[in-house]
């Protein structure tokens, strides 16, 4: 058997609910015989590892919480025996017992000792998986797996990454008096600032009424005129002609809807592509919002990619043609999305905010389009994936590649092999 050091507490629990030790040999620390007649349910929040389990002891039968520990000691160590939550385990589970464990009112625990009962492949394979110092503990393990068991276990865990983002959507919904179609705008600003003006952008959408830029959807340049105003952007004055004209826009649109705008400051432009400035991107947003007041709806309402992708394909207004800043000219050029910016935009917006409607609707049409929609863009490519590949392991799509990007940075990184598919694969083999 393994040292106890290298064997941590959830493999335990992983021996348990998998019932991977010889059920026929079992007996108390103490010498009685025992039966488990129910292992109980996994607790993951504070308390007693599993509950209502059910065992019989010398015929007599039991019915409460089950506390696993490596060593019985833990359990002292934990301060179980002054805690009343743990007053109802009615069996200790062990690796290895080194002291005797009693309740709060002192009377014994039974032990359960799994050490001499757990099938030695198992101490062996976890521990290589524990010990590995490869860029992912089953580096030299994996290709034992069976590939269509991998491919199912990228899509799960794809769809996983659609879900993490639901408490910070979530808490943005309450923000904005769950008005969805403003969260949806909302999030696509703070996509479109990338990372160094995502909070920038999200101040400028939180401070804007899609009511009025409704009521104004007809004019890309006025909608223009008021997030740029917003955005603070227009504070200076200009020579040329077409910010000036924004300026005086937003001067009668600020007086007429009481507008307010941030700082300025908050903007970053140095050290990222032209492209990516946020006058480039506000643009392009004035664009979207001309094109589509009702994003949500839009996205809900698209048939497949391809119409996905039309209502998102936006373009800065012609003045950024050959500008980048407001009175600093540029070679000539269209701002248009990229289609690559646009699959970004959906992977990393669109799917996962119609995912996490439909789950709040309980419409789980909404959350298969939104799964269909990742499946129909390629693979992403970058370090992570291509380190995957080296391993054998492609993507056959951007839910696969996602999926591939929450196993290495949450299960993999943390050596969660434990709750991993293929781990639990590699520890049986």
């Amino acid at each position: 058997m393994e040292s106890p050091s290298i064997i941590r507490e959830d493999f335990l629990h992983y021996v348990w609910k998998t019932k991977q030790f010889d059920l026929s040999r079992m007996v108390l620390v103490d010498g009685r015989n025992i039966k488990i007649l129910r292992f109980g349910n996994h607790n993951h929040d504070a308390g007693p590892d599993f509950s209502e389990g059910l065992i019989e002891i010398d015929g007599i039968r039991w019915a409460g919480n089950i506390e696993i520990h490596v060593q019985s000691s833990q359990w002292k160590a934990h301060g179980h025996q002054k805690d009343p939550a743990y007053d109802n385990v009615i069996l200790h589970v062990v690796l290895e017992d080194d002291a005797p464990v009693k309740r709060a009112d002192g009377t014994l625990i039974p032990t359960l000792e799994l050490k001499d009962l757990i099938i030695p492949t198992l101490f062996k394979n976890y521990a290589r998986l524990m010990s590995s110092s490869g860029w992912i503990p089953c580096e030299n393990m994996i290709q034992k797996v069976d590939p269509y068991k991998v491919s199912l276990w990228l899509n799960k865990v794809g769809v996983e990454r659609l879900e993490r983002k639901t408490n910070e959507v979530e808490n943005l919904l309450s923000r904005v008096n769950n008005d969805w179609e403003r969260l949806s705008f909302i999030m696509i600003s703070r996509y479109m600032g990338s990372k160094v003006n995502t909070f920038p952008m999200e101040l400028m959408a939180l401070q804007c009424d899609l009511k009025i830029l409704a009521k104004n959807r007809n004019s890309v340049e006025t909608i223009e005129a008021i997030l740029f105003g917003i955005s603070g952007l227009l504070n200076s004055s200009y020579e040329d002609e077409y910010p000036t004209k924004l300026k005086r826009e937003f001067s009668f649109y600020k007086k007429k809807y009481n507008l307010k705008s941030i700082n300025p400051v908050a903007w970053k432009f140095s050290k990222m592509r032209p492209s990516n400035f946020p006058t480039i991107r506000i643009s392009q947003i004035a664009n979207l919002i001309h094109k589509n007041h009702f994003l949500l709806r839009s996205f809900i309402d698209a048939e497949d990619i391809h119409q996905l992708k039309h209502i998102l394909n936006c373009e800065a207004s012609p003045y950024w043609d050959d500008h980048y800043r407001f009175d600093k000219s540029s070679k000539q050029l269209k701002k248009k999305l990229s289609n690559s910016w646009i699959e970004m935009l959906i992977i990393n917006v669109v799917a996962p905010l119609l995912f996490i409607y439909g789950n709040h609707i309980g419409d789980q049409n909404i959350k298969d389009k939104a799964i269909s929609f990742i499946e129909s863009i390629p693979s992403e490519k970058n370090s992570i994936i291509s380190k995957w590949k080296d391993l054998g392991i492609g993507c056959k799509n951007a839910l696969q590649s996602q999926g591939s990007l929450r196993l290495k940075q949450v299960y993999c990184q943390d050596s969660r092999c434990l709750e991993c598919s293929i781990g639990n694969d590699l520890i049986k083999f």
